[in-house]
């Protein structure tokens, strides 16, 4: 550290941050000397510091670093999900520098894009972008987001599949033994969902309290649910073959339950029904029972009100229903009137 004269140009060196940090001044030794004290305080009081020096790295290599950490962090399913966009987004942008790509950039990525796949594809593409840039500047390898504004597509509502009630019976009738069985029957009568049903242990079910526990869900948050009659019955006659609830005869657990729901869908006929349709199912029936949505939210583990609220458009008579609860429950009671004895008080005197 000091003042040192390269040429006829006096120099400062100083420690920043446990780094060497060098500056050119003047030619005038003393001015120099005087440059040195200031920046000495100011190191000092932490108002200098030195920026952070970021890597020039390319688009696609800040990807595989962006994929080995959301395997290391996130599902499975998120890491196949944000592999397909990154596919797609490496072949676009893989040659730019990270810092160099910005808002035009993306918007012609979206053009481009959409010319192939649908919207919903492409917001996935730009979450996934959106979400890679944050980690970026997280790990100071990035600015700004340049994805931060864009806009997504708007996604059509698709209209919810459930089932009637004479449907959920083909489907029950269609199983073919005791794991397809309690698979439809806890879609059905628990609301679980594909991965949460195939994660149900048997440590899980309290057949005592009539309870099932869900350790394993979207929001990665322990639930408690409810058994039915249906529900209690079917598990405490089943049999076990190891530790998970749905498993093969060997014990071993299913990893995908694919092929299986196949053979029970094609075996009653039933069209455009996949297992997340029993889960749809599971509100709707609730919802024309008459259920408080607040109540469907917490059985359903949904996230929002909002979610639950879409499945109240699927009847159209459980209002009727629900209003006709009030029948009979606030009575008038007969008005008591007082007698006026006046008149025949005045008919005794005057006779």
């Amino acid at each position: 550290m000091g003042v040192y004269k390269r040429g006829k140009v006096w120099y400062i060196s100083y420690m920043v941050d446990g780094r060497q940090k060098k500056e050119k001044v003047c030619e005038n030794k003393k001015i120099a000397e005087q440059a040195l004290l200031i920046r000495k305080a100011e190191v000092a009081q932490g108002k200098f510091r030195v920026a952070s020096k970021r890597r020039r790295v390319l688009f696609r290599d800040f990807g595989e670093e962006f994929l080995v950490w959301i395997g290391e962090h996130r599902k499975p399913e998120t890491l196949r999900r944000y592999r397909t966009s990154m596919k797609a987004l490496v072949a676009y942008f893989g040659h730019r520098l990270l810092g160099d790509i910005h808002p035009f950039h993306i918007e012609g990525y979206k053009s481009k894009r959409i010319e192939a796949v649908q919207g919903a594809t492409v917001n996935r593409d730009l979450a996934c972008l959106k979400r890679m840039f944050n980690l970026a500047i997280k790990w100071e390898q990035a600015k700004t987001n340049p994805a931060r504004d864009i806009e997504f597509y708007t996604e059509p509502k698709q209209s919810i599949r459930f089932l009637s009630e004479n449907e959920a019976s083909l489907l029950l009738s269609a199983c073919k033994d005791q794991t397809q069985r309690l698979f439809v029957l806890i879609g059905l009568h628990a609301g679980l969902r594909y991965k949460e049903i195939l994660s149900l242990k048997w440590s899980h079910i309290n057949l005592d309290d009539r309870i099932l526990v869900v350790s394993e869900s979207k929001n990665n948050k322990a639930a408690e649910i409810p058994m039915t009659n249906d529900i209690h019955e079917a598990l405490n006659s089943a049999k076990r073959f190891g530790d998970f609830v749905i498993s093969k005869g060997d014990g071993t657990p299913y990893v995908n339950f694919r092929k299986q729901w196949n053979q029970i869908i094609q075996q009653c006929g039933l069209k455009d029904c996949t297992p997340h349709v029993l889960r749809h199912t599971f509100a709707t029936e609730l919802v024309r029972s008459g259920a408080d949505l607040m109540a469907i939210k917490e059985l359903g583990r949904w996230s929002s009100l909002e979610l639950v609220q879409r499945y109240a458009h699927v009847s159209k008579d459980h209002r009727t229903r629900v209003i006709h609860l009030l029948n009979n429950k606030f009575k008038s009671y007969p008005t008591f009137i007082p007698t006026d004895f006046s008149s025949e008080i005045d008919s005794a005197l005057n006779y």
